[in-house]
């Protein structure tokens, strides 16, 4: 997902949840939520743009693209840090609950949970992003309830692989297209039909995960 659209799902989540702790540490949370786009490099101190190879999760699958830790493998680290530096550092821990927020925002997006790279940017992350004063007023989906993170992020990322990716999006998918091999191409019109279905899940995964986090901490 990208920005705006990651800081709704979390900011309706938290609204929704109204844990005491967690409210008062949004403006941690959705750091974490930025910085889980950025990278820092060593020496310098210079952030920049990640390449997300851990902001994927295939279902069933506990790696993400070129080895790296799934979406899924980040999020059960993170938010065991998080439990463990609550009481000491909370600040700190509301950003690794941003971080995995994050995450659970990018499992929603049909490319990261069919292994589709997408560097030239995703058609689908960014109708949703500019259409949210609309996707707003979608019909809310039902409740989601789930024994365990773990089954969470693999219901929600189950939710977006029924939905077709956009294969042209990266040099080589985009070459392959132009040079006549068969493509998925995502439209407009696709891409809306995808959001109304998709974003309300997306959000009620957030409700229950916010909730979960916060009957772990207390």
């Amino acid at each position: 997902m990208l920005p705006a659209t990651h800081a709704y799902l979390i900011e309706t989540a938290l609204a929704a949840v109204a844990h005491p702790g967690l409210v008062a540490r949004r403006a941690a949370i959705l750091a974490g939520c930025v910085d889980e786009d950025l990278v820092r490099i060593p020496l310098v101190g210079w952030r920049v743009q990640s390449p997300g190879l851990s902001h994927t999760y295939r279902p069933g699958r506990r790696r993400g693209e070129l080895g790296a830790p799934s979406a899924l493998t980040r999020i059960e680290r993170l938010i065991a840090r998080a439990r463990a530096s609550w009481r000491r550092a909370p600040d700190q821990a509301a950003n690794d609950v941003g971080r995995a927020l994050h995450l659970l925002g990018d499992v929603a997006v049909p490319a990261r949970t069919r292994g589709v790279w997408h560097p030239l940017g995703d058609p689908y992350e960014r109708w949703v992003d500019d259409h949210l004063a609309t996707l707003r007023a979608a019909p809310p989906a039902p409740p989601v309830t789930a024994a365990t993170i773990a089954a969470l992020v693999d219901s929600l990322a189950r939710a977006a692989a029924v939905h077709v990716a956009d294969t042209t999006r990266s040099p080589w998918g985009a070459l392959a297209h132009r040079l006549g091999r068969p493509a998925v191409i995502v439209d407009d019109a696709l891409a809306e039909r995808q959001a109304h279905a998709l974003l309300p899940i997306a959000l009620a995964h957030h409700v229950a995960f916010v909730r979960s986090i916060g009957a772990a901490l207390g």
